[in-house]
């Protein structure tokens, strides 16, 4: 039987290429879900004693029900950590939501990293305040009170300088063309752009859905596909004149089709949001951070530097993530600060097809041919009241027939009923 690997641990690790781990090694994690998927399957195998697995199936639900530590309390009353320091470094908590960043130096061995705590008064600590840290078993800490309440943390560890909001793209913009490929989906190809150094940054899919950020701003503007204004209306009049609509699951020629021409019958509006220190909320999800990670971070991670690759005429920074056990292992490349693609072939891969250092006027506001969602809003608004008075038309006449009229009698008959008793028992 093929080995297959839950999709969405994959997805996670490329749509966040500069995340920083807390020391566990990502393809460790990989590996273990992959396992338990693989047992599954055989379970079911056995049980049914033919192979009916469909290898091109990605089991989500058996990735998502691993048991992994909760995180914060598991009572109202339970215990907390009053301080968390490393060095001269002191943690920031999140109590409820069980969490702990801290930053420290970009030299620091992490194989020597020795937290002090305290918490309230009776807990206990685990592992104990003052002792070594093994990021390789995980990076969790527990206070735990007599009474078996706890709250559990998750630690993140931050290198000073290397956040990314703290980051630029090492050219001051750029257009990347890029090809994704997931296994079972249709291709699907994403432009993306950024200019002054990464501060403004913009995505646009072949289907014409997408996103700019504007940082300086504080600004997110999402670009979307809506059916057309004549599409819903001719919708919403068959369901006024009481006929139905077939809804059809589009098949995968539909969706490839979709992907590479753009949808049919369809319309493109913008929604605009403000967000203050839009930087500390959302991070750019084109700067990569892993060309400036010290060697014993990569370590902690299970990866390790490779030759440079040339991708889209750049020499690529390379990094593979590999898992000796289970023989899983993951590309990522990235240049001058820019994520330039990786993942595991043939499964979920991400790729720059073509790079320049260039970008089209006018791609950090939205396109002439979209208009804002409210005006599309409210044509739509009309007709879907031009529409309700129509089929209330049609309906009167039925609502209006004895048998409904004594239906109606009879549930205001039970409705008063019920008042009356819920008066004598609750007076």
């Amino acid at each position: 039987m093929k080995k297959t690997i839950p999709i969405v641990v994959i997805l996670t690790l490329l749509s966040y290429p500069g995340t920083l781990a807390h020391g566990q090694g990502l393809l460790k994690k990989i590996k273990q879900k992959a396992e338990k998927v693989l047992k599954q399957q055989e379970e079911k195998q056995k049980k049914q004693q033919t192979d009916t697995t469909d290898e091109s199936l990605f089991y989500v639900d058996e990735f998502e029900n691993e048991e992994e530590p909760v995180l914060g309390p598991n009572s109202p009353d339970a215990p907390k950590l009053l301080s968390f320091t490393i060095g001269k470094e002191k943690g920031k908590f999140d109590h409820e939501k069980g969490t702990i960043e801290i930053t420290v130096e970009r030299d620091i061995d992490f194989n020597q990293i020795v937290p002090y705590m305290t918490a309230t008064e009776g807990a206990s600590i685990s592992p104990k305040s003052g002792q070594t840290l093994n990021f390789r078993k995980g990076g969790y800490i527990t206070v735990r009170d007599k009474e078996g309440r706890k709250r559990v943390y998750e630690l993140t560890l931050n290198i000073r300088g290397m956040e990314k909001k703290d980051l630029r793209t090492g050219v001051k913009q750029g257009t990347l063309q890029m090809r994704n490929t997931i296994q079972g989906f249709p291709e699907m190809k994403c432009t993306y752009y950024f200019d002054h150094y990464g501060k403004l940054f913009a995505m646009m899919t072949t289907m014409g859905t997408g996103a700019i950020y504007d940082y300086d701003k504080g600004r997110i503007t999402l670009l979307s596909a809506v059916p057309t204004v004549e599409k819903v209306k001719r919708d919403v009049e068959r369901v006024a004149n009481l006929q139905t609509i077939e809804l059809k699951e589009p098949t995968m020629k539909e969706l490839e089709n979709a992907m590479k021409n753009g949808l049919k019958e369809v319309e493109f509006v913008y929604d605009i949001y403000e967000i203050p220190h839009l930087e500390d909320k959302l991070e750019c999800p084109l700067i990569s951070n892993y060309e400036k990670m010290p060697p014993a971070f990569l370590s902690l991670m299970n990866a390790r530097k490779l030759p440079n690759t040339t991708i889209a005429g750049k020499s690529c920074f390379t990094l593979e993530f590999a898992e000796p056990e289970s023989g899983i292992s993951m590309l990522y490349y990235c240049w001058n600060n820019i994520h330039f693609g990786g993942g595991i072939r043939g499964l979920a891969w991400t790729q720059v097809e073509n790079f320049s250092e260039s970008v089209p006027d006018g791609i950090f506001l939205p396109p002439k041919n979209y208009r804002p969602r409210a005006e599309y809003q409210a044509e739509i608004n009309v007709v879907v009241e031009a529409a309700g008075k129509k089929l209330q038309q049609h309906v009167q006449p039925f609502m209006e027939t004895p048998e409904v009229q004594a239906l109606k009698t009879f549930l205001e008959a039970e409705t008063r009923a019920q008042g009356v008793k819920n008066e004598i028992t609750n007076p």
